[in-house]
């Protein structure tokens, strides 16, 4: 599991109000910081997870971290990209939700690359 969980976001109501929520769960402290159109990313992040249309500039973005992007149709920030960021994009992320979901319901197991292939025909 994390360490902790650090959060932003460009609503500061919406983004103290998710660190609170995440410190409820018990599971690992979470703290929320200011959104800023540049943001420092501490050495000890290992994930980042961009979960809205806005976009900041992250500096100090390493190999090792995974940048994950939850907007199905967005392209990865060339910043993440050019940092080498292992990058997890929305449509990969839509597709395990959804192969999830279908087995849930139906107790088949759903071909993830198939599902990926069909969101990224149907939002092209």
């Amino acid at each position: 599991g994390a360490a902790s969980v650090h959060v932003t976001d460009p609503t500061d109501d919406r983004g103290q109000r998710l660190a609170e929520d995440l410190a409820g769960l018990e599971t690992a402290p979470s703290e929320w910081f200011p959104w800023a159109s540049t943001i420092m990313v501490p050495a000890a992040v290992g994930i980042i997870v961009r979960a809205t249309a806005a976009t900041p500039t992250f500096e100090g973005l390493r190999p090792d971290i995974v940048y994950a992007d939850v907007a199905p149709a967005a392209a990865p920030p060339a910043h993440a990209a050019a940092a080498g960021c292992c990058i997890v994009d929305g449509l990969e992320i839509r597709a395990v939700q959804a192969a999830i979901e279908f087995q849930a319901f139906t107790g088949v197991a759903a071909d993830v690359e198939l599902l990926r292939e069909a969101l990224d025909e149907y939002l092209s």
